[in-house]
C-alpha cells in the first residue's frame, strides 16, 4: 500500500504563523462565536468591527486593524433603515460590505425569478461561491441559528458539527474570519460555554468564543469577555456603551479595559441591589483595597449593615477580601497587599441585624 495512504508526515508540512483579525479575540482563517442576551448590542458590535475593517482603522483596544471587505448575513435587521445607517454612523464604507440576506432563485416550473431568505440548507453553495469570489476578511452570521434552515437542526450535534466543519474549512481556505452570533438560552448554568443556544458542538468547534454581558455595577455599560481561546491567552475584558448620534442612530462607544472576573459577571451580581452596585462601583475605581469605613463614607451607607453586606458579597464571589477587613474586586491583588496583612487592624465586629 502506498505510503501516502497512511496520512501525512508532520515534517512534510510547512509551518505557518497564526494571523489575527483582532488580536487574541478573532483569528483569521477560523471560526469565532459571539454570544449574549438580546438588547446588549451584539449586532452593533459586529457592525462596529465591520466599519473598522472597511476603512482599515485600529481595533477597539488599539491593536492594528485589517483592511478588507465584509460579507454580512443579518436577516433580522432592515438593510435600508438599520444596517446601512449604522455602518455609516460607525464611520464605515458601505461599498465594501456585501449583504447576503436574500438570494435570487428561479422557479423550475415557470422560470420566474424570486427572492428567498438565505438559509444554509438551501443556499450553502451560493454562500461558498460568494466567499471564494469576493474573498472577504470578515464574514458575520447574525444570528446563526435562524439561518440554518429546515434540514439542519440547531440541536443536532452531528448536523451542527458537519455544517461548522465545512465553514471552518472554507475559512481556512480563504483566510477569512467567520463570526457566529448567538443568543443565550434560558438555562441557569454558570459555565458560559453551556449558556448559548444550539448544540454544544458550536462552541466546541469554534476556536475562540466571546461573550457580551451587562456590567455588574453600571446598567448603561456592557462588557465584551473572552470565554474561549484555543490559540493564545485570553484577552482582557473591554467595556462599551451604546450611544446615539444627532439622528438617534446608535453606535458603540468603547470605554477601555475592565477588571471584572468572569465568575462574578456570570453570578447573581448581574441583578445586584443598588447598594451592592454602589459598593462595586467604588471598588472598581479604587487603586487599592478598601475597608468598611471608607466604603461607608463613599457610598453613604450605614456602616453596620455595610459590613454584613460585604461578607455576603464575598460569599457569593462578587468581591474578594485579600486581607482581614479589606475588600476589592478580582484581579486587583498585589504582593504588597499580601505582605501587609499583619499590619491591618481588625474592624469592629458588626452588630447582628434585627429579626423581622
Amino acid at each position: 500500500m502506498p505510503a501516502e495512504e497512511f496520512g501525512t508526515l508532520l515534517s512534510d508540512i510547512t509551518s505557518e504563523p497564526l494571523h489575527w483579525l483582532w488580536e487574541k479575540r478573532i483569528p483569521l482563517g477560523k471560526l469565532t462565536a459571539l454570544d449574549g442576551d438580546p438588547g446588549l448590542g451584539k449586532s452593533l458590535l459586529t457592525l462596529d468591527l465591520a466599519a473598522r475593517i472597511t476603512t482599515g482603522r485600529p481595533m477597539p483596544d488599539g491593536t492594528p486593524g485589517v483592511s478588507g471587505t465584509v460579507v454580512l448575513i443579518a436577516p433580522e435587521d432592515g438593510a435600508a433603515d438599520t444596517i446601512k445607517p449604522r455602518i455609516e454612523a460607525a464611520g464605515g464604507d458601505p461599498s465594501r460590505i456585501r449583504l447576503l440576506n436574500l438570494i435570487k432563485s428561479a422557479s423550475p416550473i415557470t422560470g420566474d425569478t424570486f427572492l428567498s431568505s438565505f438559509t444554509f440548507s438551501e443556499h450553502f453553495r451560493t454562500f461558498v461561491n460568494t466567499i471564494k469570489d469576493t474573498l472577504p476578511v470578515l464574514v458575520i452570521l447574525d444570528p446563526f441559528i435562524t439561518m440554518l434552515g429546515s434540514r439542519i437542526s440547531a440541536y443536532s450535534d452531528q448536523k451542527i458539527r458537519q455544517t461548522l466543519s465545512l465553514l471552518a474549512r472554507l475559512a481556512q481556505n480563504t483566510n477569512c474570519a467567520i463570526v457566529i452570533v448567538r443568543h443565550l438560552n434560558k438555562g441557569n448554568s454558570q459555565n458560559p460555554l453551556y449558556q448559548s443556544s444550539g448544540s454544544i458542538g458550536i462552541i466546541a468547534t469554534v476556536r475562540t468564543g466571546l461573550l457580551v454581558v451587562r456590567h455588574p455595577s453600571d446598567e448603561n455599560r456592557r462588557l465584551l469577555v473572552s470565554i474561549k481561546n484555543n490559540l493564545s491567552e485570553k484577552a482582557h475584558n473591554l467595556a462599551y456603551q451604546v450611544i446615539g448620534n444627532a439622528d438617534s442612530i446608535p453606535s458603540i462607544q468603547w470605554l477601555g479595559t475592565d477588571r471584572s472576573s468572569l465568575s462574578s459577571l456570570l453570578s447573581k451580581s448581574t441583578s445586584l441591589s443598588p447598594e451592592r452596585q454602589a459598593i462595586l462601583k467604588i471598588l472598581q475605581t479604587a487603586d487599592h483595597p478598601l475597608g468598611p469605613r471608607e466604603l461607608a463614607q463613599q457610598t453613604g451607607q450605614d456602616p453596620t449593615y455595610l459590613r454584613q453586606m460585604l461578607r455576603r458579597m464575598v460569599n457569593t464571589g462578587d468581591i474578594i477580601s485579600p486581607n482581614y477587613g479589606l475588600y476589592t474586586i478580582h484581579d486587583q491583588i498585589s504582593p504588597e497587599i499580601v505582605s501587609s496583612q499583619n499590619n491591618v487592624a481588625p474592624p469592629t465586629p458588626p452588630t447582628p441585624l434585627p429579626q423581622i
